[in-house]
């Protein structure tokens, strides 16, 4: 029912725990209520990179959360 394409279910369930991660790494960053730890910071570059690289758009695009 997720599926796009030939999508497995292993790359539906792959795309829902980026998508998961890519919020809550996002919200920790830019909504918690201390300073991030820059090794918190460098993991939400990587999965923000990662997330653009497999949507084909930023976090902030897909979301309509902008910064």
């Amino acid at each position: 029912m997720l599926s796009e394409d030939e999508q497995t279910p292993a790359d539906v369930v792959g795309d829902l725990a980026l998508f998961g991660c890519a919020q809550r790494v996002h919200g920790a960053i830019h909504h918690g209520e201390e300073e991030a730890d820059p090794e918190l910071e460098a993991i939400e570059a990587v999965t923000m990179e990662l997330f653009e690289d497999r949507f084909g758009a930023s976090y902030g695009e897909v979301t309509g959360h902008q910064h």
